[in-house]
């Protein structure tokens, strides 16, 4: 295999890195055993190339890889019954596992309420005058907000490809979407249940909501910083 094949086949194993992450989580039974196997997938595909000089990688053949080597290793460790993990392999990754991966790496890039935006115009089709009205903001606001979370999203897809880098959690996101409230956005996702996507974002918006006290002889201000950061002064005369 020459040197501009051994770059391109290199090149394409970055590009579907994350996607062959997920598979190698659905199939095992731990995240460490899924690093283990995502490692070794690699590992027996260099060889593979290494072995047949005129071999093209496809990502057909890296989750083959990944499947048969899972396979052998439950049937090493006695793992569920043979019958069991082959007709767990046979197949792609069920679409509700999609679904998590996918809302979990939205919710590490983008804020919650772009988070929700995103749900509400892009999975349950509101328009931004729909979603404006529900949240109690502008739809310029909504526009913008939904614009700005799709470019960052493209920006950091292209950066992750481009390094051959898997997600991770931002420090300024980390605490935003906790494990439990994630799991009720999950719930409302799969029920369809656009109420209850609002009421856990309220939530979450509550909680993140600070209020700071100004006052001067004959003025009282309370200041509002939200959860995306905006500020609202709201003053009376005294």
């Amino acid at each position: 295999m020459n040197r501009k094949s051994v770059e391109m086949n290199h090149q394409l194993m970055l590009n579907w890195y994350s996607d062959l992450k997920v598979y190698c989580r659905y199939l095992a039974s731990s995240p460490w055993e899924a690093e283990d196997l995502l490692q070794e997938t690699f590992l027996k595909c260099y060889v593979a190339m290494g072995k047949d000089q005129h071999r093209n990688v496809s990502k057909s053949f890296l989750y083959k890889i990944a499947r048969n080597t899972w396979i052998d290793y439950a049937r090493k460790k006695k793992l569920p019954t043979e019958e069991y993990v082959e007709e767990q392999v046979k197949g792609e990754y069920p679409a509700e596992y999609l679904v998590r991966e996918t809302l979990e790496l939205l919710s590490v890039y983008v804020s919650p309420k772009q988070f929700v935006l995103i749900l509400l115009i892009d999975v349950f089709r509101f328009t931004g005058k729909e979603a404006a009205s529900l949240l109690g903001d502008s739809e310029s606001a909504v526009h913008t907000s939904v614009h700005r979370a799709r470019e960052k999203l493209k920006n950091v897809s292209i950066k992750l490809l481009n390094k051959g880098m898997s997600p991770k959690r931002s420090k300024e996101n980390q605490q935003m979407i906790e494990p439990e409230q994630f799991e009720k956005f999950m719930d409302g996702f799969r029920k369809r249940d656009v109420q209850l996507i609002y009421d856990t974002y309220v939530t979450i918006a509550a909680r993140e909501i600070t209020i700071t006290q100004q006052h001067s002889a004959r003025t009282f201000c309370f200041l509002f910083t939200d959860i995306e950061g905006n500020l609202i002064s709201i003053c009376k005369e005294i």
